[in-house]
């Protein structure tokens, strides 16, 4: 299978291109991404040869798919904007939201209907994968800490907006064209390839854990007791891949979650990550002062635990142990502090 993946340098899709070539030496992939790979997506691809190629595009220019290959077999959208807020070194606050929100809109919307408009006319019959996210669930639904993909979609922020907006304008295209399209709604990932780069600046909670222990640094937080549905990168690109796989009549759904499906608090992952790290303190402080400050209470809507019956049910799939899959991603940490 020839696959076409954009934002492929990135978090979640890197892992679904590696996957992909290294299960068949005869697969084929095309990387899309707005930015040529980094030294990390450089190591993290090494191996793979020519069977990998390289197209750096910007999808909001509508030149950008005559570059595209007419051949892929299937694809997986995964390139968006996360325009969460991010201080970065020198102390400057940078809010994709409000300072580009047209470019935030044009990234996540506008590139998406051209990616769909793009394959509806490719000859490849092939599944076409929205990445998606739990974010589009509505911020708060007392007493609900267990959300199905019909229950309580309410997107409020603009990357949640955009992004429910990608899963309906997919929804259309499978209907209107008659081909296989759906969406993923992903939980809070972690694992190897979290970075900042150009497109995305988000510190998932295992991720600084994981860092300070390593650093032998405490992590401050609110509470100890915040939660949230981690899910390692590498189980989403398996579940991704057999989405893809499915036969003819498997899949019975528009849009899945990918999740572990159950809410782990501060204190189960520090206890996962003490063995890996050689310790891994936290210190519960004032939100003036905390590095993490989501709350205890922060447990319901998006920041529930997602259901991922349909998905088990459509293909079997299920997320490893949470110790098997940190344990994975902190070999990774070190392996890249002595790559330097």
């Amino acid at each position: 299978m020839h696959l076409l993946v954009t934002g492929g340098t990135g978090f979640a899709m890197a892992h679904v291109v590696r996957q992909h070539l290294s299960a068949d030496p005869a697969a084929r992939a095309t990387v899309v991404d707005i930015a040529p790979p980094d030294a990390q997506a450089r190591r993290f691809f090494a191996g793979l040869g020519p069977r990998m190629q390289m197209v750096t595009a910007d999808l909001t220019d509508p030149a950008a798919y005559a570059t595209l290959p007419a051949d892929a077999d299937a694809v997986v959208h995964g390139a968006a904007l996360t325009p969460h807020r991010y201080t970065t070194t020198d102390g400057i606050l940078h809010w994709p939201e409000r300072d580009t929100p047209l470019r935030v809109i044009e990234t996540n919307i506008m590139a998406t209907a051209r990616m769909l408009d793009w394959w509806r006319q490719q000859p490849g019959r092939g599944a076409f994968v929205n990445l998606s996210s739990g974010s589009v669930y509505a911020p708060e639904v007392p007493g609900v800490e267990f959300v199905a993909e019909d229950d309580h979609v309410l997107p409020d922020a603009l990357y949640d907006i955009t992004k429910y907006t990608g899963e309906r304008l997919t929804r259309r295209f499978a209907a209107l064209y008659e081909r296989p399209m759906l969406s993923v709604r992903l939980s809070s990932v972690f694992g190897a390839m979290d970075r900042a780069t150009v497109a995305r600046h988000v510190r998932c909670i295992p991720q600084r854990l994981a860092m300070n222990a390593l650093a032998g640094r405490p992590t401050r937080v609110v509470s100890a007791q915040a939660t949230g549905d981690y899910v390692s990168a590498a189980d989403v690109a398996r579940a991704i891949r057999l989405l893809l796989a499915a036969p003819p009549g498997a899949l019975h759904h528009d849009a899945y979650n990918i999740a572990d499906a159950r809410l782990t608090t501060i204190a189960e992952l520090q206890v996962l990550l003490a063995p890996l790290t050689g310790g891994c303190p936290v210190e519960e402080v004032p939100a003036a002062t905390a590095e993490i400050t989501q709350p205890a209470a922060l447990r319901t809507g998006k920041y529930a635990a997602y259901d991922t019956a349909r998905l088990r049910r459509d293909t079997g799939w299920a997320p490893r142990p949470l110790a098997e899959t940190l344990a994975e991603y902190v070999d990774w940490l070190r392996a890249e502090a002595a790559a330097g």
